[in-house]
């Protein structure tokens, strides 16, 4: 979650303010910049941030009734704060302490509160002097020395309504300082929709802040220039953007928003409906629960794949940036944008982040593939080398001889100050796993010291490779190291030919009667009637005492 979105914590509040204060001044040449604080809903979202920050220089701070996403952080300058105020983890005030301790701070700070818009419910709210959000809250406790701008929204019927105008006459009446604009009207159309009314307090909004602020007209036209050029960007922008389903930019929408849920309620796509800000009762997928914001309060950043989603491209690049070196894309992100033809990301991926840093996976891949030219590259990049036991031990496991000897050459011709050094690690071990016995062989004669041979009579016999025991035999006859661990794995597993093999080696192993019949026991499904037949056939009695059942004895 974005550190602007949304803070109600009122202990560390203060201190956010003060730094905000601090880098505004510092953008403003230390000039001081008017306060302005409003209160709106995701719905006007669109049409009443950009109109108020265009009044000129100015600190912007929000009151909402849910997340915008970020698709306003350049125009936004200060915290966002949620209309109910919900008891959070960390908090050490309850909802209406904390409240009433975020009101006093916004009341303070302010310059000039601006309403856009309220509906006649929060109207009635405001008369009565209710404080069920925080938006009331701020309103009962405001000083009557500084301005508040409202708009009202409402129906044609609602605003001649009688109720209204007596309203509005005890605001005019007994509250001077609150200007009230020229109101949002609808009216109503078959088939049973609201559709919105030319408004024209545009102009007549920007000018009473200009007013109220003692701002300058180049100043504000300064501001306007400014946010003129950021909602000029790239149209794949405005996924991260919140809709409006009543009135974007001066421009209604020719579909009624009931039509528009319908739709998207058809569609059944949520990443779809969350992008473009769309509220419904599609459930959200099993696999984005993990990666939604845990809190609308926390300060902490949006994972990853969230703010591609929803957040504005300034903040996608901001998390992408924070990415480890070599850490791939998750795969959410990577779908949200093939799916959403986010061209946009790809570009800034090649060309804002070229990385050259590397880890040790290129190396160890190309001798696992057995990729020799590949590994030549690397050695005459310049680029160090850098690799781990795996690229030997996966080319020996693979039977690449090729790659075993260009390591080896390598090694041997290296010059001594920028020597290779050769990483064995279990390379027999997992040439004996896999019964490669060509890689054996080399490791045998290439005269590199290694490691773990005496264990590659025990792992071939642990996966029935008589073939690498036979040659491993014609290796190193009887100096072949082996344990009792070569019968008892051969029969856990049920590899007769393994226990045959050795029977007919003329080595002398040795077993004991108690770990054969635990090994029987213990054996594989469908092996242990086959091993049991083969040992009662090698005239080993199962059924002796404690003192022979524990006696040394050889095959």
């Amino acid at each position: 979650m974005s550190q602007r979105m949304c803070r109600n914590d009122p202990e560390t509040l203060s201190k956010t303010c003060r730094r905000i204060a601090r880098a505004s001044r510092s953008r403003s040449g230390g000039r001081q910049r008017k306060h302005v604080l409003l209160s709106t809903s995701a719905l006007y979202a669109d049409p009443f941030i950009p109109l108020v920050a265009a009044a000129g220089d100015i600190e912007l701070r929000l009151i909402t009734d849910i997340s915008l996403g970020h698709a306003h952080d350049h125009l936004i300058n200060g915290p966002c704060y949620r209309e109910t105020v919900c008891s959070q983890e960390g908090l050490k005030l309850g909802p209406r302490s904390s409240m009433n301790t975020i009101a006093a701070e916004l009341i303070d700070w302010a310059d000039v509160f601006v309403l856009g818009p309220i509906d006649a419910g929060m109207m009635g709210s405001l008369i009565v002097g209710l404080t069920t959000n925080l938006t009331l809250t701020v309103l009962r406790g405001w000083d009557a020395n500084k301005p508040i701008i409202m708009t009202p929204n409402m129906s044609v019927m609602e605003w001649k309504s009688l109720i209204t105008q007596r309203q509005l006459d005890v605001i005019k009446s007994l509250w001077p300082w609150v200007r009230v604009l020229p109101p949002m009207l609808t009216q109503f159309e078959e088939p049973g929709i609201l559709v919105d009314l030319p408004w024209e307090g545009t102009d007549l909004l920007v000018d009473a802040l200009k007013k109220n602020l003692g701002l300058t007209d180049s100043a504000a036209s300064a501001s306007k220039s400014a946010i003129s050029e950021d909602h000029s960007d790239d149209s794949s922008e405005e996924l991260s953007r919140p809709i409006s389903v009543r009135r974007q930019k001066r421009r209604r929408l020719t579909l009624p928003p009931e039509l528009v849920l319908m739709i998207f309620d058809f569609l059944d796509d949520w990443e779809t409906s969350r992008a473009l800000g769309i509220d419904n009762k599609i459930p959200v997928p099993l696999e984005w629960k993990p990666f939604l914001p845990e809190s609308f309060l926390s300060p902490m950043p949006w994972p990853l794949e969230y703010t591609v989603l929803c957040g504005s491209f300034d903040k996608i690049k901001e998390s992408l940036s924070a990415i480890e070196p070599l850490k791939p894309l998750p795969d959410l992100v990577s779908h949200l944008i093939l799916k959403f033809s986010r061209t946009d990301i790809l570009d800034y991926l090649v060309t804002s982040i070229p990385r050259k840093e590397y880890g040790p996976d290129a190396v160890d891949g190309a001798s696992r593939a057995g990729f020799v030219n590949v590994l030549e590259w690397w050695r005459t990049s310049g680029l160090p080398l850098l690799y781990t036991e795996r690229a030997l031990e996966a080319a020996s496991a693979q039977g690449h001889i090729s790659v075993l000897e260009w390591w080896k050459n390598t090694h041997d011709t290296a010059p001594s100050y920028a020597p290779i050094e050769l990483k064995p690690g279990k390379s027999v071990l997992l040439a004996a796993q896999s019964g490669c016995i060509e890689s054996l062989a080399w490791w045998d004669a290439s005269a590199v010291t290694y490691s773990h041979g005496e264990c590659v009579a025990r792992i071939a016999s642990n996966h029935g490779h008589v073939h690498v025991l036979q040659m491993w035999y014609e290796l190193k006859g009887a100096s072949m190291i082996f344990d009792n661990q070569v019968l008892v794995g051969a029969t856990k597993n049920g590899y007769v030919d393994v226990l045959e093999w050795w029977k007919r080696s003329g080595l002398r192993v040795e077993f004991k009667t108690c770990d054969i019949e635990e090994a029987i026991e213990d054996a594989v499904s469908g092996a242990e009637d086959r091993v049991r037949q083969w040992w009662e056939a090698s005239g080993l009695n199962l059924g002796v005492g404690m003192n022979e059942w524990m006696k040394v004895k050889t095959l």
